[in-house]
C-alpha cells in the first residue's frame, strides 16, 4: 500500500470511529473500517461472519501502528483495541515479541493493549503486563479550556445531583462519566475530577461519597495510581478522610487495609 493510500486509509478509519452513533456521517468512511477488518479473522465472530477475510497479519500490523500514531483521540485510539485484538487473537506467537518491543517504547499501543482481551488466559497475562491505562498521551484535538470546561460541568452536576437529588437526564451523563468512562478510558482527567469533588465538598456526607469515585478509578488502576495517593495522601486530609471509605477488590484488600490503617485521618469537618 502507498503512503498516500495508507494517510487515506487511516483519516478515513478515524473519522469513521469518531462518528460512532451517527450512521449518516459515518456512511462515507465505512469502507475504511471494513477494509482493515477484512484482513483477520475476527474469532469472536460465527464462521458465516468471516467469510471473504484476506488474513493478511503483516498488513494488519503495519496499519495498526499507523492508526495508533495517527489517533486524533483517546476515543478512537481506543477503537484500534479492536483490530489489535483480532491479530493477538490469531497470531499471538508470532508477533507478541514485536508488540513486546513496540509498546515499551510506545505509550499510545501499551494503552490500547490494556484494553485487549484475548481468548487464551495465559496470553492475556502477558498483555496485562504490556498495559499501561493512565498512560498521559496528546493528541490532535486536545483543548486545554475545553477539557476544563467539561471537568467543571462534571464537578457542577455530581454537586447539584447529590446536594438536590434532581432526577434529570443529567444524572445519567454524571453516571455514565464518572462510574464507567473515565475510570477506565481516561484515568488521569478521573483523578482531576476527584480532587476536585473532595476540594468543593462540604461535608463528611460528600467525602464519602466522593469515595466512591476513588474506589472505581482504583478498581481497574490500581498499580498506576496507588503510588499518586501514597503521595497526595500526607498533605491532603479531605483524601485522607475519603480513603476510610473505598472498597478494593480482595487481592488489594489486604494492602489497602494496612494502608488506611497508618494514614486514615479524622473528619475534617468535626468540630
Amino acid at each position: 500500500m502507498k503512503d498516500q493510500e495508507m494517510d487515506e486509509l487511516v483519516r478515513a478509519w478515524h473519522r469513521f470511529f469518531a462518528n460512532s452513533g451517527d450512521s449518516d456521517a459515518r456512511a462515507p468512511d465505512r469502507w475504511a473500517a471494513e477494509k482493515v477488518q477484512r484482513l483477520l479473522h475476527d474469532s469472536f465472530l460465527v464462521k458465516e461472519a468471516n467469510a471473504g477475510i484476506i488474513d493478511d497479519p503483516e498488513q494488519a500490523w503495519k496499519i495498526i501502528l499507523h492508526l495508533v500514531e495517527a489517533a486524533p483521540s483517546r476515543k478512537t485510539l481506543l477503537a484500534v483495541a479492536h483490530p489489535l485484538r483480532q491479530l493477538l487473537d490469531a497470531y499471538f506467537d508470532e508477533f507478541i515479541s514485536r508488540v513486546e518491543d513496540e509498546a515499551a517504547r510506545n505509550d499510545r499501543l501499551a494503552y490500547t493493549l490494556s484494553h485487549v482481551f484475548v481468548h487464551k488466559e495465559k496470553h492475556l497475562e502477558r498483555l496485562f503486563c504490556l498495559g499501561r491505562r493512565a498512560a498521559i498521551m496528546s493528541f490532535a484535538d486536545d483543548d486545554e479550556q475545553k477539557q476544563a470546561e467539561e471537568i467543571d460541568r462534571l464537578v457542577a452536576e455530581w454537586f447539584r445531583w447529590k446536594r438536590e437529588q434532581e432526577s434529570t437526564p443529567s444524572v445519567d451523563w454524571v453516571i455514565d462519566q464518572l462510574f464507567f468512562d473515565l475510570p477506565d478510558c481516561d484515568p488521569n482527567r478521573c483523578w482531576l475530577v476527584i480532587n476536585r469533588l473532595l476540594q468543593e465538598s462540604e461535608s463528611e456526607e460528600e467525602l464519602c461519597q466522593v469515595a466512591d469515585l476513588i474506589s472505581e478509578l482504583l478498581s481497574s488502576n490500581y498499580e498506576e495510581f496507588v503510588e499518586v495517593i501514597r503521595q497526595s495522601v500526607s498533605t491532603n486530609r479531605r483524601l485522607a478522610y475519603a480513603l476510610g471509605s473505598t472498597f478494593m477488590l480482595d487481592e488489594h484488600e489486604a494492602e489497602w487495609n494496612e494502608f488506611i490503617h497508618q494514614h486514615g485521618a479524622e473528619n475534617p469537618f468535626a468540630n
